[in-house]
């Protein structure tokens, strides 16, 4: 990690996961606190931007358009497939704009993450095997290579999850929200997980206000990735199969303050 010296969706709009708690001043505890105040801070400036230069991609969302996807993904989950607390999302995807919306989304929902057996499964192409492997009743796959996240080939037993989710409203509003001793993900309460990605932070020496730069691999943990800029107040820019010239160029355009 290092520092680096140093773009623009303008939509403006009120948060849409709802979650109760914020207002009064506590620390959140749960990933849809979290995502609620860094987005009602500063709803339209760019707070997740992904790169792949591998296919010449650049995606750039604000907070309230990465909360919109959110919602829609909650929307899709509870009212579309009937689930919520005590259910359970296997997420099959590597560092993408639509991986951040499918986890956020899920979060809000109540759902937990796991590596096996669930209700819903999320995937790309590379993935899919895998996915319906797991028999979930429900199997999404994201269009990785496409600025629209549709994908171009859906096997049997799948749907195309940005065509089922775009029908759904951007706005979400859990009935019960979740609570930090709920579950976020397996074996690990959605306090752990906030203090976890809060450990990733402080050892990236992260700071409120950063724009930091993160070398995705396949591999690189969500908490590294998506969560630790978010619970220090930053934002995050995504890059994916970058050498070091264009990766130099990418820290100048994006203002990057910190790379990881």
């Amino acid at each position: 990690m290092h520092s680096a010296s140093g773009g623009g969706d303008l939509q403006a709009e009120v948060p849409a996961v709802a979650v109760a708690g914020e207002a009064d001043g506590m620390t959140p505890q749960t990933i849809p606190a979290v995502v609620a105040e860094r987005i009602s801070a500063d709803p339209g400036s760019p707070l997740l931007t992904y790169y792949d230069n591998a296919i010449g991609m650049r995606i750039e969302l604000s907070g309230a358009t990465l909360d919109n996807w959110a919602a829609k993904t909650a929307n899709m989950l509870v009212d579309g497939l009937g689930l919520g607390a005590g259910d359970r999302a296997a997420v099959l995807l590597p560092p993408h704009w639509l991986h951040a919306a499918v986890v956020l989304g899920t979060w809000a929902a109540g759902l937990a993450l796991v590596d096996g057996a669930c209700e819903v499964a999320f995937c790309g192409d590379e993935t899919a095997k895998e996915a319906l492997a797991l028999h979930a009743t429900d199997t999404y796959i994201v269009g990785m290579d496409s600025l629209t996240g549709i994908s171009a080939d859906v096997p049997a037993g799948a749907e195309d999850f940005v065509s089922e989710v775009r029908a759904y409203g951007d706005r979400f509003v859990p009935v019960s929200p979740v609570g930090p001793d709920d579950l976020a993900r397996a074996g690990q309460t959605h306090a752990e997980l906030y203090e976890a990605a809060g450990a990733r932070a402080a050892a990236f020496d992260l700071r409120k206000g950063d724009r930091v730069l993160i070398h995705a691999a396949d591999q690189t943990p969500v908490t590294e990735w998506l969560l630790a800029p978010l619970v220090v107040g930053g934002s995050i820019v995504v890059v994916r199969n970058a050498d070091d010239e264009l990766t130099e160029q990418i820290e100048s355009d994006e203002r990057v303050t910190r790379v990881v």
